[in-house]
């Protein structure tokens, strides 16, 4: 066997030994560096920023909005615009 097996994000439990990863000889191998838990939390939070930007982009739509420009304004302001996309009053259809 021989190979090694990590299991990135994921606590696993092996032989009552919580958080610690085994090989496939059931020894002990490092946990994930600082450096790797940092990229783990900066892709989570990216996916939710994108997300809620896909968000403010439908609600703005439906206040009569361009969801195209709040969709691009939220990819950089992201709950700031959540909050003036509530708060203002929707656009009044031109006649």
């Amino acid at each position: 066997m021989g190979e090694w097996f990590r299991f990135q994000g994921f606590p696993v439990k092996n032989n009552g030994v919580n958080g610690l990863i085994l090989d496939a000889g059931g020894d002990i191998l490092p946990s994930q560096s600082s450096q790797q838990t940092l990229m783990n939390n900066t892709r989570e939070y990216a996916v939710g920023w994108f997300t809620l930007s896909l968000i403010n982009a439908g609600l703005a739509q439906l206040k009569g909005r361009s969801g195209l420009g709040w969709w691009f304004a939220s990819l950089f302001l992201g709950p700031i615009c959540t909050f003036l996309i509530v708060v203002l009053d929707p656009e009044k259809p031109k006649p």
